[in-house]
């Protein structure tokens, strides 16, 4: 059984013009001679950089909800992202919910990603409402390779 069925997303991100690196951070002072006696060693000057291709990445998912029981809903997602700067790669999550109020979610990202420093990806939420003002909290563990496993929290309220 499904709820609200299949759902399809796609985005194109960073399609534009060439880029270039600007602002304060390229300011520097300039010693034409080093060394040499009598010379300014503060004259000021600027950094430039050369014009670079922004990284454009194309991205497709989709997402299917399955409604086991009025209790208990399942979601499987899966998404895939050409980006013109390295290889295409796959992300897989599931998510069950129960009552509205616990979600439990697995996945992994960066499937078939050359030296991918990700992976296994697992996580809890919980959603209430307390005094008419709903709130939600999630924690996320990921592998991030170099960086081990990283903890991710969140807290959230709608008024």
């Amino acid at each position: 059984m499904s709820a609200n069925g299949l759902r399809i997303g796609a985005t194109l991100s960073n399609f534009g013009t060439t880029a270039r690196y600007s602002g304060d951070d390229l300011a520097i002072t300039y010693d034409n001679v080093p060394g040499q006696n009598g010379d300014n060693g503060a004259l000021p000057g600027e950094r430039t950089t050369d014009a670079f291709a922004v990284p454009v990445a194309f991205r497709v998912g989709l997402a299917q909800p399955v409604v086991l029981s009025n209790v208990t809903r399942l979601l499987f997602a899966v998404d895939a992202v050409h980006p013109s700067d390295n290889s295409e790669s796959l992300g897989l999550g599931a998510e069950a919910t129960l009552r509205d109020a616990l979600s439990l979610r697995v996945g992994w990202q960066g499937l078939f990603l050359q030296d991918s420093e990700v992976g296994l990806t697992a996580g809890a939420g919980f959603r209430g409402v307390l005094d008419s003002v709903h709130y939600h909290i999630d924690y996320a563990w990921a592998d991030q390779g170099r960086l081990d496993n990283t903890q991710r929290f969140s807290f959230g309220i709608i008024f």
